[in-house]
C-alpha cells in the first residue's frame, strides 16, 4: 500500500516532502528583511553589534585626530597620546554616570535627528563627548558641516577645536581617576541598545509629538538656503524686512481708518514692469514702501527655495516637451502649458512683473485677468504662497533649536530673535470660487513641491479627486459641443466641478502633504467665500469660530469677479474676520508670537492678492478699507478700447447720463427714469419684443413687481428660476405671446442663452461684465435690425462700466461733456 506521502506509482513526490533539518512551512518575509535589515547595519539603523564596533571605531579615529590637532609633542610620542586618549574616555564615563537614565533615554529616541550644535550657547553633554557629534544623521542626508553653513561639507577638525579646551577643563574639574575602557565599553553599550530600542519604534503612540518634531527638525535643514541668501551676493530677503519691520505710531493705521489714503499714479519711468502690465498703475503706501522693486530677470535672485525653484524649472520644462497623451501628462499639460514667450528662466514678463510685486509682500489688486494669463497668474501666486509656507515653517524649526538650547534666563534681546509665530498655524488663505478651480490650484502645487516632499505621498488624495473632480468630463464636453458654442471664458469658469460650497485645510510635513488636516492643524487653507461662512458662522451667533483665521499673513482671491455673481456679502464677512484676537488660547506659546500680534496688529502686516478680469466699486471698496499692508497696495487697471467694437449688428445705441447726486440715490434714480420715461412706450403698444436686461437682482423684483402692478403683457427669467420656466418663456417670447422678457446679469452669467426674438434691447443699468453688452445686443435678428434700438442708462457713479463698454478715452469724453445723450452707430 502506498504511503499518503507517495504519488501516484508509490514514488515519494520530493517536491513536496519535507527536507531533513528544514521546516515544512514557507519562511517568514519579515524575519527575512529583519536579517537583511540587520546585516546593513548603520545603513538601516538597526543597532547590531556592527554598527556599535563601527561607531566605536570612528570614535576612535576622531579622538586620535582631536588630540593630534592640540598635541605639542611630536607625533611619536606615544605615552602622550595613550594619556590622552585615556582622559577622553574618563570623560566619557564621568558624562554617563552624571547623566540620569531618563535623559540618557530621551537623548537616544532622538539620535536619528541631525544635532544641531552652533545654535546653542554652551554645547550639550553628548556634543563633549564627541559621540553624538561622530555620528551620521539620517533623514535627509546632510552632515554637521550642512547646519554650519559650510560649502566644502565635512570638516569635523573645527568642531574639536571649539570643544576640546572645555573638555580638558571638566576633567581638571572632577578629577576622577582609574577609569579603564572596559567601563566605557559598557556604558556606551548601553546607550546603543537604548538607541536601538528608539530606532525600531517602541512606544510609537505614546510618542507621536516626538515623531512630529522630528520630522520638523529634519525639515530645518532645507531652510538654511533661504538665510544664506544674502551671503551669496543676493537681493535681500522680503520675507524677513516684511516680517520683521517694526512700525511706528504713525504707520500703525487699524482698519476703518485709512480713509486718507490715495493712490498714485506710475509711470514707465517710474517701474521697469509696466511695459508687461501694459495698464494704469496706482500705488499707495509710505515713503518707505512706494519704491516698487525691480522685475527679477531670473528667479534665482528672489531667495526662492532651492529646491522649490529647481522644480518649477522641471515644471516648465517637461511641459514643453511632447509626451504620451496619459493622465498624469493631460494634468500636467493643462496646469503648466506650454505659455508663448517663456524665457530661459521658466517665466514670462507678465509673470516677473507681478512676481515681483508679490516677492515684494505688497498688496496687490490686479483686474487684467483674463482667460490667455490665468495660467501663468495661478502658477505665479502658488509659487509665492508654497515659498512663503515653507520659509515659515522652516523658521519656526530652526528657532525651536534655538528654544531647546537656550537657557530660561536669556537676555529679551534673544527671546525677541525667536519670536517668529501668529496665534494658530494657518498662514495663509486662498478663495476660489468653485471646485474646479481649486482642483487646478491644488494641482499646480503639488506640481511645484520639490521631490522631496513627493516621497511620502499626498494623504486623502483619493478622496480630493472624488470630490473635486469631475467624473463627467467626457459627457460634458459632448453636450457642450452639440448645443450653441460658448465663449472661451464660459468654458474656463464651468468647465469641472462647479460645487461653491467647500473648504480644505492642508499640512505640509516633512515628506509628504496632508488633505483635509483640521484648521487648526493646517499651513494653507483653500475655501469658497460660502465655505468659509458656513465653517466660521454668521456675525452674532454663539458658535461662531474665526480664531483659525487670526495669523494669515497671505490671502488670495483669484476670480474675484466671479464672487460678485454668488454673495459679496460673503466676501465681506470674511474681511472682516481676518486677523482678530482669538477668544480662546488653544495651547499658543505666547513667547514665541510675534509683539505686532500681540499689539493686534497683524492687519498691517497681511498681504492681500486680489485677481479679477476688472475693477468694480466693491472689489475697490476691500482694498481702500481691508488692504492696509504697511508696504503698500497696488492696483493694476487696464486701458480698454471697448466691447462696443464687438457689436455686429448695425444698429442705433443711445447712451443717456442721469443725475445722481448720491450712490445712495442711485436705484430710486435709474427706476424713476425707467418707469416714467421709457416703460410707457412701451406699455403703449410702440414696441414689442422688448428684451430688458436689469444687472442687480434687487432692481429686477422692483421692475417685476411695477411690471405685475401695470398688468404688463411680459415673462421673465432669473438664476433662480427653474429649467422647465425658462423654456416655457423663451417660447412665450419668441412666438410674440409675451411682448416683454426680464432677464438678470446672473441669468446670463450662468445659462449664456442666446434668445431668439429679440427687436428691441433696453438696459436698466450697464452690466459690469463689458462683454455682455456685445452678447445681448448681438442677439438681435438680422431681418429686423433696420427697425431695431438700444437705450442704455447710467450716471457718473458707473464710470468702471461705462469705460469697459465704451472704452476709457471716450468715457471720459462722456462723462464730462455738456450733453447728456450719446448714440452710437
Amino acid at each position: 500500500t502506498c504511503s499518503r506521502h507517495d504519488g501516484l506509482f508509490g514514488m515519494g513526490n520530493k517536491r513536496h516532502a519535507p527536507k531533513k533539518g528544514r521546516p515544512s512551512r514557507k519562511p517568514n518575509k519579515k524575519k527575512r528583511n529583519k536579517r537583511k535589515r540587520d546585516d546593513e547595519g548603520e545603513k538601516i539603523g538597526s543597532g547590531s553589534i556592527d554598527r556599535t564596533k563601527k561607531l566605536a571605531a570612528a570614535r576612535d579615529r576622531n579622538i586620535d585626530e582631536r588630540d593630534n590637532s592640540f598635541q605639542d609633542a611630536s607625533e611619536s610620542d606615544v605615552e602622550n597620546e595613550v594619556e590622552d586618549v585615556k582622559d577622553s574616555y574618563r570623560l566619557l564615563l564621568q558624562t554617563f554616570k552624571q547623566e540620569p537614565k531618563a535623559s540618557r533615554v530621551k537623548t537616544a529616541s532622538h539620535s536619528r535627528k541631525p544635532k544641531k550644535v552652533e545654535l546653542s550657547d554652551q554645547p550639550s553633554a553628548e556634543d563633549e563627548s564627541g559621540v553624538e557629534s561622530e555620528r551620521e544623521p539620517e533623514g535627509n542626508g546632510f552632515g554637521e558641516s550642512e547646519w554650519n553653513g559650510c560649502e566644502d561639507g565635512g570638516d569635523e577638525e573645527e568642531q574639536v577645536e571649539e570643544n576640546t579646551d572645555e573638555e580638558e577643563a571638566q576633567v581638571n574639574e572632577n578629577g576622577e581617576e582609574g577609569t579603564n575602557k572596559d567601563e566605557a565599553a559598557e556604558a556606551d553599550q548601553e546607550g546603543s541598545d537604548e538607541d536601538e530600542r528608539a530606532e525600531k519604534g517602541e512606544g510609537e503612540d505614546e510618542h507621536e509629538g516626538e515623531e512630529d518634531e522630528e520630522e520638523d527638525q529634519e525639515t530645518a535643514v532645507d531652510g538654511l538656503d533661504s538665510d544664506s541668501a544674502e551671503e551669496d551676493g543676493m537681493a535681500p530677503d522680503e520675507f524677513k524686512l516684511h516680517l520683521e519691520h517694526e512700525l511706528a505710531e504713525s504707520e500703525q493705521v487699524l482698519e476703518g481708518q485709512a480713509e486718507g489714503r490715495k493712490f498714485c499714479v506710475i509711470g514707465g519711468a517710474d517701474w521697469d514692469g509696466l511695459e508687461a502690465l501694459g495698464s494704469h498703475v496706482f500705488c499707495s503706501g509710505t515713503a518707505q514702501a512706494l519704491p516698487l522693486p525691480p522685475p527679477p530677470r531670473s528667479l534665482s535672485n528672489c531667495n526662492i527655495k532651492k529646491r522649490l525653484l529647481e522644480q518649477w524649472q522641471a515644471c516648465v520644462a517637461k511641459s514643453s516637451k511632447p509626451r504620451r497623451r496619459t493622465a498624469a501628462a493631460s494634468l500636467l499639460r493643462r496646469v503648466f502649458p506650454s505659455i508663448p514667450n517663456q524665457q530661459e528662466c521658466g517665466v514670462t514678463e507678465l509673470q516677473r512683473s507681478v512676481f515681483a510685486l508679490l516677492n515684494g509682500y505688497r498688496d496687490l489688486v490686479f483686474c487684467e485677468r483674463t482667460v490667455a494669463n490665468c495660467d501663468e497668474l495661478m502658477q505665479v501666486y502658488a509659487l509665492h504662497v508654497l515659498n512663503h509656507a515653507l520659509k515659515t515653517r522652516d523658521r519656526i524649526v530652526r528657532n525651536n533649536f534655538k528654544a531647546r538650547d537656550r537657557s530660561s534666563d536669556a537676555d529679551a534681546d534673544d527671546n525677541k530673535s525667536l519670536r517668529d509665530q501668529g496665534f494658530t498655524r494657518c498662514k495663509v488663505l486662498v478663495v476660489l470660487p468653485f471646485r474646479n478651480s481649486a482642483y487646478r490650484f491644488l494641482h499646480t502645487l503639488l506640481a511645484l513641491l520639490p521631490t522631496t516632499f513627493k516621497g511620502g505621498g499626498v494623504a486623502h488624495k483619493a478622496r480630493f479627486e472624488r470630490e473635486f473632480g469631475s467624473e463627467d468630463d467626457d459627457a460634458d464636453q459632448d453636450g457642450a459641443a452639440k448645443g450653441p458654442p460658448k465663449p472661451k471664458e464660459f468654458h474656463e469658469v464651468f468647465d469641472g466641478n462647479i460645487d461653491d460650497c467647500f473648504s480644505i485645510g492642508l499640512a505640509i510635513t516633512r515628506k509628504s502633504i496632508k488633505l483635509f488636516t483640521d484648521f487648526y492643524a493646517s499651513d494653507i487653507i483653500i475655501a469658497s467665500p460660502l465655505g468659509l461662512r458656513l465653517v466660521t458662522g454668521a456675525p452674532g451667533d454663539k458658535d461662531r469660530d474665526v480664531d483659525f483665521l487670526s495669523s494669515v499673513e497671505v490671502l488670495v482671491l483669484d476670480q474675484s469677479d466671479v464672487f460678485l455673481y454668488q454673495n459679496w456679502e460673503h466676501v465681506s464677512i470674511l474681511f472682516d474676520s481676518l486677523n482678530l484676537l482669538p477668544s480662546q488660547p488653544r495651547d499658543t506659546d505666547f513667547s514665541r508670537v510675534r509683539a505686532w500680534a500681540l499689539n493686534n496688529l497683524s492687519s498691517r502686516y497681511r498681504q492681500t492678492a486680489i485677481f479679477s478680469a476688472y475693477l468694480t466699486p466693491e472689489i475697490n471698496t476691500v482694498a481702500n478699507r481691508h488692504c492696509l499692508n504697511w508696504r503698500g497696495c497696488v492696483k493694476v487697471r487696464p486701458s480698454y478700447a471697448g466691447s462696443i467694437a464687438a457689436v455686429i449688428p448695425h444698429v442705433r445705441q443711445i447712451f443717456q447720463r442721469l443725475h445722481c447726486t448720491s450712490p445712495a440715490d442711485l436705484a430710486d434714480t435709474l427706476f424713476n427714469h425707467f418707469s416714467k420715461q421709457v416703460l410707457p412706450p412701451i406699455l403703449n403698444g410702440q414696441q414689442s419684443h422688448t428684451l430688458i436686461f436689469i444687472p442687480s437682482y434687487l432692481d429686477y423684483v422692483r421692475v417685476r413687481n411695477h411690471l405685475k402692478s401695470q398688468e404688463a403683457s411680459f415673462t421673465s427669467c432669473c438664476e433662480y428660476t427653474s429649467g422647465k420656466a425658462i423654456t416655457r418663456a423663451r417660447t412665450a417670447f419668441f412666438h410674440g405671446n409675451r411682448r416683454i422678457l426680464l432677464i438678470t446679469e446672473r441669468f446670463h452669467f450662468f445659462r449664456r442663452y442666446r434668445i431668439r426674438g429679440v427687436e428691441h434691447v433696453v438696459f436698466y443699468s450697464l452690466p459690469d461684465n463689458g462683454r455682455f453688452y456685445a452678447d445681448v445686443i448681438n442677439m438681435l435678428q438680422s431681418s429686423s435690425v433696420d427697425g431695431s434700438t438700444v437705450l442704455a442708462a447710467y450716471t457718473r457713479w458707473e464710470v468702471l462700466r461705462l469705460e469697459r463698454i465704451a472704452g476709457t478715452d471716450r468715457a471720459q469724453k462722456m462723462l464730462s461733456a455738456n450733453t447728456s445723450v450719446h448714440m452710437f452707430f
